[in-house]
């Protein structure tokens, strides 16, 4: 006998023979009714298929944006005075000698 032989043991074990293996649990088998199965009397023409709705695209995911360094704000002029306006000089008049 091979190792093959031990491993599965003899296929010509009869079913009286059972207590050397695995229990046979299964369930019996339940014979057909000898009706034989109605057949449709005429096959029906088979209905085409509703049309499917087209699948939509995905939405494509919003890309964020990148905010940009803000330029920094020129600093407010402070007001200012202007200078006064300088008095026009008149001709003085030469001293006289």
């Amino acid at each position: 006998m091979s190792r093959e032989d031990d491993f599965f043991g003899d296929y010509d074990e009869s079913p009286d023979n059972a207590g050397a293996g695995q229990e046979d649990t299964s369930e019996p088998m339940i014979e057909s009714p000898a009706e034989p199965r109605p057949e449709p009397a005429a096959e029906k023409p088979t209905r085409p298929a509703a049309p499917r709705a087209r699948p939509r695209p995905k939405k494509k995911a919003k890309t964020k944006t990148k905010l940009k360094a803000k330029k920094k704000p020129a600093p407010k002029k402070k007001a200012t005075k202007k200078p006064a306006a300088k008095k026009k000089k008149t001709a003085r008049p030469k001293p006289k000698k």
